[in-house]
């Protein structure tokens, strides 16, 4: 994707209204959003759109920036914008920024044409000559231009104009397209049906959200790890958009997001009842294959598709038929503490037992081979594990892979424990107070159900001497800030919806 402005500082004015965006939460209250408001501006093909309103007469909605201001993410960004603005210092929001803002402000990727986007900014003004001043003494504008009958302030490599009561900033050509937009020369975002059906239900939301199909995919192919895996969950066949909306109950920041046009399988959560309640992470779905994709995606690019290569030489097997394909039902992935190093474990219905069965058994002697660190290194070797017979292999005293497949369901974990908690667990993740904190309500049917108490995981890496993994230091801070996340993911009509919550204090 080819930004128009590659500069790392955006213009004066756009940081401004973004800072705005980004927050001038400590200072002001959001609103609840109605109406198209500064979408009716933005052009029908931008490929993201992310809209906050600040009207400082919602107390309840003020809840939203005194949780945001908990993750230290948004301080940073918040004060590295200041000083981006004003490398000498005397910027002040509340004085320079809260007098002429108005009650909402956007940031949209707007299509230029030949593969070219930009981020235009538009920030509502209530009070247009403090806005010009603040203009005038913080930057240093060449002369003005006139396009359409508007006029164009010129700041460096970027533009920003007053258009139906907003100030518009960006590079020049994404704010020429807003003006055009305002005057009929194209569609809005807000005339496009997709853009409606992606925030269907959400008008009563803080803070708004929406990407396109386009979006969703520019976005997926320009990341790698695990954001980019995460970006390629929102894509589907038949996407028509994605749109997301964020409000604040208490402690809670519940985000309610839908892909219009995109639905999947749907499963009873039944393995769930049996995952150990001291389990630290908890993915659930309608097959195994997703979280395969999912995990492979976390392990490296192309996990999957060397496994394909190289599964018929070494065992004899097609990876789908005769490992993936069977596995159809209900599926859990989780995370739980162990003796020497954290315990992940996998349970799965299979439609065909014994062919699962002969399936692993086929992989017992590749997958020993591959493991081994010196000659007559151990095999698998069977084992009772909660009266079911197992297979194991000692391969450190860390990692010892154990499976077994008892009625219609496959286990496997990386020690034996993981079976063993499966089977006699006392306590069970449902009762757990950060589960039930995360997700408060359990459908009898979804699409998917995810839980993780950042925490714990990030300190059962760091005492087992896994280090940080891909994490940067800044995003371990911002996960310790939360007590636990989950999220239910349904069908709905033709779409699906997803309702995520963040356990804050």
């Amino acid at each position: 994707m080819r930004l128009a402005d590659r500069r790392p500082a955006l213009v004066l004015v756009g940081a401004l209204a973004l800072l705005a965006v980004a927050i001038a939460l400590p200072f002001v209250a959001a609103r609840q959003i109605t109406g198209p408001g500064a979408a009716r501006l933005v052009p029908a093909s931008a490929l993201a759109y992310v809209r906050l309103g600040t009207d400082r007469g919602s107390d309840a909605d003020r809840r939203l920036a005194a949780v945001a201001l908990r993750v230290p993410t948004v301080v940073r960004l918040r004060d590295r914008l200041v000083a981006a603005l004003a490398p000498s210092g005397g910027l002040d929001l509340r004085r320079d920024v809260r007098p002429w803002l108005g009650d909402e402000v956007a940031v949209a990727l707007v299509d230029l044409g030949g593969g070219r986007f930009a981020s235009a900014v538009l920030a509502a003004v209530a009070s247009r000559p403090k806005a010009e001043a603040l203009l005038q003494r913080v930057g240093a504008a060449r002369a003005g231009v006139r396009y359409r009958g508007v006029v164009l302030r010129r700041y460096g490599s970027g533009a920003a104009a007053f258009v139906d009561d907003f100030l518009v900033a960006g590079p020049e050509p994404a704010v020429r397209a807003v003006i055009d937009t305002s005057l009929d020369e194209q569609r809005s975002l807000a005339q496009n049906p997709a853009f409606s059906a992606a925030l269907d239900g959400q008008d009563g939301a803080s803070l708004q959200a929406y990407a396109s199909p386009r979006g969703v995919r520019g976005y997926g192919r320009a990341q790698k790890g695990i954001t980019g895996t995460l970006a390629g969950l929102l894509d589907g066949p038949g996407l028509r958009a994605a749109g997301a909306s964020a409000t604040v109950d208490g402690s809670r920041l519940r985000v309610t997001a839908r892909k219009a046009g995109v639905r999947a399988a749907t499963f009873a959560p039944r393995l769930l009842r049996k995952v150990p309640g001291d389990a630290v992470a908890y993915v659930g779905s309608a097959s195994a294959q997703p979280l395969v994709a999912l995990l492979a995606g976390l392990v490296g690019p192309g996990t999957l598709e060397r496994l394909r290569a190289a599964l018929p030489t070494a065992a004899g097997l097609n990876l789908d038929r005769d490992v993936l394909g069977p596995l159809r039902g209900e599926a859990a992935f989780w995370v739980s503490p162990g003796a020497e190093a954290p315990v992940l474990s996998l349970a799965a219905r299979t439609t065909d037992p014994g062919h699962t069965q002969e399936a692993l058994a086929r992989l017992q002697a590749p997958l020993a081979a591959r493991l081994g660190t010196a000659p007559g290194s151990p095999s698998f070797e069977p084992a009772a594990i909660a009266g079911t017979q197992a297979f194991t292999l000692a391969a450190t005293p860390a990692f010892a892979p154990t499976y077994a497949v008892t009625g219609n369901t496959l286990v496997a974990s990386t020690a034996p424990a993981g079976l063993e908690a499966f089977a006699t667990a006392r306590r069970r993740l449902p009762g757990a107070a950060s589960f039930r904190a995360a997700v408060p309500t359990l459908p009898s049917q979804a699409e998917s159900v995810g839980f993780i108490d950042p925490r714990q995981l990030l300190a059962l890496a760091q005492q087992s001497g896994l280090g940080d993994g891909p994490l940067s230091s800044e995003a371990r801070d911002d996960l310790r800030r939360v007590r636990a996340a989950g999220a239910v993911i349904q069908r709905e009509r033709n779409d699906t919806t997803a309702e995520l919550i963040f356990d804050i204090p």
